[in-house]
């Protein structure tokens, strides 16, 4: 019975993760939609680290110029489409 009541509580708090997680990752996505890009390379201002992909059509980059700023310069090099 206590397992059962253990197992159920850890579902519930999976359940409540992946759906905070999906709530996030559709407010970026409306968020980078809305953000001007030529070649699905999004820059946000943000002191924190930060880079992550968004599926979809058009599919974004979101880096952060955190994550600029720790890059050095052969790293910030974005490679040129054919």
């Amino acid at each position: 019975m206590i397992a059962g009541l253990l197992l159920g509580a850890a579902v519930l708090m999976a359940a409540r993760v992946l759906w905070r997680r999906a709530r996030t990752l559709a407010a970026a996505d409306l968020e980078a939609e809305c953000m001007p890009t030529e070649d699905g390379l999004v820059v946000v201002e943000d002191e924190a680290p930060d880079a992550f992909a968004i599926p979809g059509l058009p599919s974004r980059v979101v880096v952060s110029t955190g994550m600029l700023h720790t890059l050095d310069e052969t790293e910030r090099q974005y490679p040129a489409r054919p």
